[in-house]
């Protein structure tokens, strides 16, 4: 039987052009596209060296070794460098033992890269000469901060007298005018500030200052961001108000420059709590001027209060109005007061006024408080505030009053007086 030849596939290839064509096209196309590179292999990338960054020798202020730093420095400058023990980075190609510079905290400013294989004696020897530049550059700061304190602090004492046994210093205290802020209780008339509760504190400390202090109270407000304010160079500037403000630019930085030649900021909060608006935007602002300073409380026990530094001896820290009895906080610059609050509403409990002269008795200050001679002498207590002293100006009392003008005075003193120890 005749059995049928199946033909070779090769064959029927040949015998079938319109499928050769079409094999034949779609086999170049798939050749050109497998060519195209639609989503690249992502590159292989070598290590890059060590990178070790350290602060310019030359613009830091710090040396190296936080350890080495006293509590002083820590506080002037806010910045530690410190360098940490060494590790051992695994290379099998190096094998060699490095350090790394750990910065915890430090002021903005240029930066130093060095690339490479850096071994321990090196960065050893960059840590030693930033030390010792650091050192250097504390010391020549310290000096600086030195003369121009002393140069702004004797404008104090330019129109002073000498009586029988020390200097009488005679300053003026000013208004710290903010946009946005009421200076609460100020009495104005067209040439200015007249009277008010900070008057009325320089008058009591007039007659209080034992012949040590003889202040003024200026008709103009200080503009904070005027350059006038370190000419004038006044011991220190009263903020007072209920409202939120903010600081320009301009008043940060002056008021920067003028605590650091040795003036200071008294604030009290018209509208007495921790949380109010004042609290707030003052606690807010402040850290603008004073940066990483936090505030703290000021105990009893200040030289400020009580002691021989103390003008006048307080044994606790008198209620404000409605009795509101917060501590008083400060922020120190350079070791010494720079910022002073006092929450508690001082300000409408200075607006009462005692019968003049207001004298000493037994090295006590007597205060003569009739209801009379308070409202009918001028400048005279507020008639609204003594009728509402049981109602909305609680505390509002002669003997309650009395004690927070003795803080007052005391607060003048001590900031007039604070660098004298340090500068000599």
């Amino acid at each position: 039987m005749h059995q049928i030849r199946r033909p070779h596939w090769t064959e029927r290839f040949q015998k079938s052009p319109y499928f050769l064509g079409a094999f034949l096209f779609h086999l170049i196309i798939g050749c050109f596209f497998a060519l195209y590179i639609v989503f690249p292999a992502p590159k292989v990338r070598e290590l890059d060296p060590i990178t070790i960054i350290l602060p310019p020798v030359d613009s830091i202020s710090t040396p190296m070794s936080s350890e080495s730093l006293t509590d002083a420095d820590r506080r002037e400058t806010g910045v530690e460098v410190a360098l940490s023990a060494p590790i051992s980075i695994p290379n099998p190609s190096v094998g060699i033992e490095k350090s790394m510079i750990t910065v915890e905290s430090l002021k903005p400013n240029e930066w130093v890269v060095v690339k490479g294989e850096v071994p321990v004696r090196s960065i050893q020897a960059i840590a030693k000469e930033t030390q010792k530049s650091g050192l250097e550059m504390i010391k020549l700061g310290k000096e600086k901060n030195h003369q121009d304190r002393m140069k702004f602090i004797e404008k104090w004492y330019s129109d002073s007298t000498q009586n029988s046994s020390q200097r009488v210093a005679s300053f003026t205290v000013y208004v710290g005018q903010v946009a946005g802020l009421n200076s609460r209780g100020l009495l104005r008339d067209e040439n200015g500030i007249e009277g008010g509760p900070l008057a009325n504190l320089v008058t009591t400390a007039q007659y209080w200052g034992r012949q040590t202090m003889k202040p003024k109270l200026s008709s103009e407000f200080m503009n904070l961001a005027d350059e006038s304010l370190m000419d004038k160079a006044p011991p220190f500037l009263f903020l007072s108000g209920s409202q939120d403000f903010t600081l320009t630019e301009k008043e940060v930085l002056n008021l920067q420059e003028y605590l650091r030649v040795g003036g200071a900021i008294w604030a009290d909060n018209g509208l007495a709590g921790k949380g109010s608006r004042f609290d707030i935007a003052f606690r807010r602002e402040m850290k603008r001027v004073v940066g990483v300073a936090e505030f703290e409380i000021l105990p009893i026990e200040h030289s400020l209060f009580q002691g021989p530094k103390a003008l006048l001896q307080i044994v606790t820290i008198p209620e404000g109005m409605n009795y509101r009895n917060d501590p008083i906080e400060v922020v120190k610059v350079d070791g010494e007061i720079g910022i002073i609050y006092t929450p508690n509403n001082y300000t409408d409990m200075m607006r009462m006024v005692f019968q003049s002269p207001i004298k000493f008795k037994d090295n006590e200050p007597v205060i003569m408080n009739s209801q009379e001679a308070m409202l009918r002498q001028k400048p005279s207590t507020p008639m609204g505030m003594w009728l509402g002293r049981e109602s909305y100006f609680r505390n509002f009392e002669p003997e309650s009053c009395e004690q927070v003008f003795r803080v007052g005075v005391n607060l003048m003193f001590h900031l007039l007086c604070r660098w004298q120890d340090r500068l000599g």
